[in-house]
């Protein structure tokens, strides 16, 4: 007769729901990040080109450092909620990775 408890709290709100829907547009840096290094490419403008960056170009032992992993990790949490804090945050992480392995280019 009645719905079970259980049955009941199965259901998430609307708006909870609507939470989870990632969109996976790339998102523009505030300002371009020019690298140095040989392997890569001479300038990053977005969360796009940084996590292609981090993927195909960077050897095995520098991508498993952890500045890099927590960096890629927070590139897609940016592209995924769309906000603004959350491309800062992404932003300098990916700055500072690269400034700890030498690959920026200081001077631009």
């Amino acid at each position: 007769r009645f719905p079970l408890r259980a049955e009941r709290s199965c259901r998430l709100p609307r708006w909870h729901a609507a939470s989870f829907t990632a969109t996976t547009a790339p998102m523009d840096f505030p300002a371009e990040i020019k690298t140095t290094a040989r392997r890569v490419p001479s300038m990053v403008r977005c969360t796009k080109e940084a996590i292609k960056l981090i993927d195909r170009e960077l050897l095995p032992e520098v991508k498993s450092a952890s500045r890099w992993t927590f960096a890629r990790e927070l590139l897609v949490v940016a592209q995924q909620s769309g906000k603004k804090r959350d491309l800062t945050h992404a932003y300098r992480q990916f700055r500072q990775a690269l400034s700890n392995d030498k690959m920026i280019d200081e001077h631009a």
